[in-house]
């Protein structure tokens, strides 16, 4: 691996600083290029607030529904670190429970990150066109988009990422004391906000390494300052350790969902933002471009490689050993933004004015065409379509069919946990599995059973016969039409076991939910 970050180091080691001819122009085109691209941003990513919530995002109004003691359990249970959801708590005890505002932290991180990328990357390529190009790429990218628009950490993990990783730079090029300390609270505050952030850390670590192995005199953070951070960080991060080792505990069920082959996103991603400027970098590099700069100018290049390649790396290693399914683009998403900052340079590298616009167009225009937004505007008046499950007509339309608040509701929400529930039937997690009902969508009844989504999970005894004394109960599913169609079977079956005859009263589909209504069938003696 150091190898290749060596490899792509000395390719990205030509971006040098362009300079244009009229200073003035130049900075009054960047200001009007930047905030047209925050305001463009902004309306990519407020546009859909008010939206329904979907499962992972029904988590979080889960959490911050109930009180600051339950913030913490609460999250731990879908293998979360509480601290973003404390965040979200605090607003919702504030404003209620709303979809924007369970949504409000990510909106406000994800437009926060695109003049701050656009900054970074001037400050570290002094290029205004590769400043812009970042910028515009951050507002316009579809999967920075999404996670700006989703109640969940991965937005503002971005953000502090990269706030994080121009300290680190500010740390290896001078070592200040008061860089360090915000080096080790920014660590501790990434891994508390998601424990995936270890691999971002780690990249920052083989960050370290190669100048150290290359120049070590150009070092400013000598290794007795970088074990005592590290100890410290370490000591800080003990306290995770017995959740971080349950959710390790855990990864088989994240196998069923991830493989070693990148999800069409992330292959998107590393073609768009890596291939192709890596390709550009090295053809402008073979054309009579020339290596320059200080010894300290090459720090932020060699950051800028590792930021993607080594948490990539390291997620698709994992995958592959079986030590942890991470390779999943919400999982490594702090390169991401890694990833925009290398195009951005590596467009920028090329001299020829003509050619990095061309790229430049390429780059972005592959960005538009993967994003698919504008189609997406024309079919439903969205901009990202990724959000299929509509629970919040679902649960109305429920909360308005029935009658009788006694009957029983059984839900299927295809969780990763629910799995457990069969041979682990534990009041806790029953409870955990029912969240999708209990958050900011609240089903009007007294009894709410989760059933598992693996197998013909059997609905309990005791729910059986309350359907049987109320003459009816719901089910909500969470599949397609013909998952839902096998699990309206699968209830029959073990209704007819029971010796409960039940038929379908009603159906109703929401996106990816499906909602059914079934009766008990009265017994007609014999005359």
């Amino acid at each position: 691996m150091r190898c290749a970050i060596i490899v792509g180091v000395n390719a990205f080691s030509f971006c040098h600083p362009i300079s244009d001819s009229h200073p003035s122009r130049r900075r009054c085109a960047g200001w009007a290029g930047l905030l047209l691209a925050v305001a463009i941003g902004f309306a990519l990513r407020w546009l859909q607030i008010h939206e329904s919530l979907w499962l992972d995002e029904l988590h979080t109004s889960w959490v911050a529904g109930g009180g600051l003691h339950d913030v913490a359990p609460r999250a731990r249970a879908g293998n979360q670190s509480p601290l973003y959801f404390y965040l979200v708590w605090g607003l919702v005890s504030l404003w209620g429970q709303h979809e924007w505002v369970v949504r409000l932290p990510s909106v406000l991180a994800g437009v926060a990150l695109i003049p701050a990328t656009g900054w970074v990357t001037c400050r570290w390529t002094k290029s205004t066109w590769a400043a812009l190009a970042a910028t515009w790429l951050v507002a316009l990218d579809r999967d920075c988009v999404f996670y700006a628009q989703e109640a969940r950490p991965y937005a503002l993990l971005q953000l502090v990422a990269l706030v994080h990783g121009f300290v680190f730079v500010n740390v290896l090029r001078h070592g200040r004391s008061r860089d360090r300390g915000l080096l080790i609270l920014g660590a501790v505050f990434l891994f508390y906000l998601h424990y995936t952030a270890f691999l971002f850390l780690a990249a920052e670590l083989a960050c370290w390494t190669v100048p150290a192995v290359r120049r070590p005199h150009a070092l400013a953070y000598r290794p007795r300052q970088l074990l005592l951070d590290l100890a410290v960080v370490g000591l800080c991060i003990v306290p995770a350790g017995p959740h971080v080792l349950r959710v390790a505990a855990r990864r088989a069920n994240w196998t069923r969902l991830i493989g070693p082959w990148p999800s069409p996103a992330l292959w998107y991603e590393l073609v768009t933002y890596g291939l192709i400027p890596w390709l550009a970098i090295l053809a402008a590099r073979a054309f009579g471009g020339k290596r320059g700069g200080s010894r300290t100018a090459e720090i932020p290049r060699v950051w800028i490689v590792c930021w993607w390649v080594v948490p990539l790396a390291l997620a698709w290693l994992g995958t592959v050993t079986g030590l942890a399914s991470l390779w999943m683009l919400r999982y490594v998403i702090t390169a991401l933004v890694g990833m925009i900052v290398f195009a951005a340079g590596g467009i920028a590298s090329v001299r020829n004015r003509g050619l990095r616009l061309v790229l430049t167009a390429v780059v972005c225009g592959a960005c538009v065409v993967h994003g698919n937004m504008l189609r997406q505007w024309q079919i439903d008046g969205r901009v990202i379509g990724d959000r299929r499950e509509d629970w919040a007509r679902a649960i109305q339309w429920l909360n308005h069919e029935n009658r009788c608040p006694e009957r029983p509701v059984f839900l299927v929400a295809g969780l990763l946990e629910d799995a457990e529930l069969a041979r682990d039937p534990a009041p806790n997690l029953r409870a955990y599995c029912t969240f999708p009902l209990q958050g900011i969508y609240h089903v009007d009844t007294h009894h709410i059973e989760a059933l598992s989504s693996s197998g013909n999970a059997r609905p309990s005894q005791h729910a059986i016969q309350l359907a049987k004394r109320r003459r009816g109960f719901w089910l909500v599913v969470r599949a397609g039409p013909v998952g839902t169609q096998r699990r309206v079977g699968a209830m029959v079956r073990a209704f007819k076991q029971a010796g409960i005859p039940i038929q379908v009263i009603s159906t109703r589909r929401f996106g990816g939910i499906g909602v059914v209504a079934f009766r008990v069938v009265p017994h007609v003696s014999a005359r």
